[in-house]
């Protein structure tokens, strides 16, 4: 499933031919890039990401949505209140 880089990816397959990736909910950097208000409103955080992902594939082509609710490999991000 992971569309990460090859050592993630060693001795798994096949995977998914098409994955499209969208800004999940990153209080710290959203603070950052964002503004304040996208740092701690996750219903911004997830209008965002769902303005992306219908940009990119279109909601009739959509089949599924993955959402990694805790990030972890940059430490544990827990996304803003109101995102998922």
């Amino acid at each position: 499933l992971t569309a990460k880089s090859m050592p993630y990816k060693h001795g798994f397959g096949p995977f998914a031919p098409e994955i499209y990736r969208a800004p999940l909910s990153y209080p710290f950097r959203d603070a950052e890039f964002g503004g304040k208000e996208l740092a701690t409103d996750g219903e911004l955080a997830a209008r965002r990401a769902i303005t992306v992902m219908d940009k990119q594939v279109g909601a009739d082509n959509l089949a599924a949505v993955i959402i990694e609710p805790i990030q972890g490999e940059g430490g544990f991000i827990v996304p803003a209140e109101g995102f998922l």
